[in-house]
């Protein structure tokens, strides 16, 4: 509007004279605002600065801040001291609860640590974790023909197949575990018809023999076996002109006190000074001692009887497996 007045002026002084001179001053008037100082928490200003421009951010606080940008780092580079574009999510130690439609927008779910948390998922259901019967959330699995894995069917640890008996047409875990107790039924009875038919085998092996003169001292204790086994046989032979007396207990050696310990077998031996003794076999079976086998002579008839024979007079032949 100035421009178009000076233009009309200047129209009229060349009409007036063509000497005539003119001199003027204008003014701009911008009407810009002076500029806005840039600051952490500025609230909007109320008119738009016109000679600077920069990127403010709105906060939670509805106020504003800078927008900070990420400086242009290489990759690999040190950047400890930058502050990273921060990704929308929220941290939450358990899984969030589903919007309520599809197409609602939802928050990316990251754990505590930072880490997003990331569900696999099978035709739209989430992976299924435990036992269990399988369902749409469960990944299927196929064993390759040479996987040493194991496979059990879908019943196992169900109630369902627990009473399922020969000849039945139950899962297979509950055949398994019928079979499972046939076989201890069988182990159990394999077990007992070789204990009876042991003998068999004691006869193909042999027996043992413990041979003993007596030295007149400790009553002549004796460990025949330090293990349990059975007594076969005995040959003894006595010559004193008095009985005495032969006597074992079903203990160790270290566990037998003559006298005091309870006696498992015991017999006289006849007396001659040329010699007498007695002679018994009990059989292939034999007479079985469940602990150890010990054995002792003394000169009295109790027994609690401690007194010692003499040296030389009496032997023994014991026979035991």
């Amino acid at each position: 509007m100035l421009q178009n007045l000076l233009r009309i002026i200047c129209l009229l002084g060349l009409l007036v004279s063509p000497n005539m001179s003119f001199a003027a001053t204008t003014t701009v008037d911008t009407e810009l605002p002076a500029p806005v100082a840039l600051s952490t928490g500025m609230t909007p200003p109320a008119t738009m600065p016109g000679v600077q421009s920069f990127m403010v951010c709105k906060n939670l606080a509805g106020t504003y801040d800078p927008c900070l940008g990420t400086p242009d780092i290489a990759h690999d580079a040190a950047a400890a001291t930058v502050n990273p574009l921060l990704i929308g999510g929220y941290g939450s130690a358990t899984a969030p609860a589903d919007v309520s439609a599809t197409l609602d927008a939802v928050r990316a779910w990251y754990l505590l640590n930072g880490a997003m948390a990331v569900n696999n998922t099978f035709s739209g259901i989430l992976a299924a974790t435990g036992n269990g019967i399988s369902g749409t959330g469960v990944q299927r699995v196929t064993l390759a023909s040479d996987s040493t894995g194991s496979v059990t069917d879908a019943g196992v640890g169900g109630t369902a197949d627990a009473a399922a008996t020969a000849g039945s047409t139950g899962s297979l875990s509950a055949k398994l575990r019928l079979m499972s107790s046939q076989l201890d039924m069988m182990s159990t009875a394999l077990a007992s018809l070789l204990t009876s038919s042991q003998l068999v085998d004691d006869d193909q092996t042999g027996a043992s023999i413990n041979y003993h003169t007596s030295v007149g001292t400790t009553e002549d204790e004796t460990e025949i076996k330090a293990t349990a086994g059975r007594l076969l046989g005995i040959l003894v032979t006595n010559t004193n002109a008095a009985a005495r007396y032969l006597r074992c207990s079903n203990l160790t050696a270290a566990n037998t006190t003559p006298g005091t310990s309870t006696v498992f077998f015991g017999i006289a031996i006849p007396a001659a000074t040329t010699a007498a003794g007695f002679s018994a076999s009990f059989g292939p079976s034999g007479i079985a001692f469940s602990t150890a086998l010990t054995c002792w002579v003394v000169t009295g008839v109790a027994d609690t009887d401690v007194a010692e024979v003499a040296a030389n007079e009496i032997k023994w032949n014991i026979i035991y497996k």
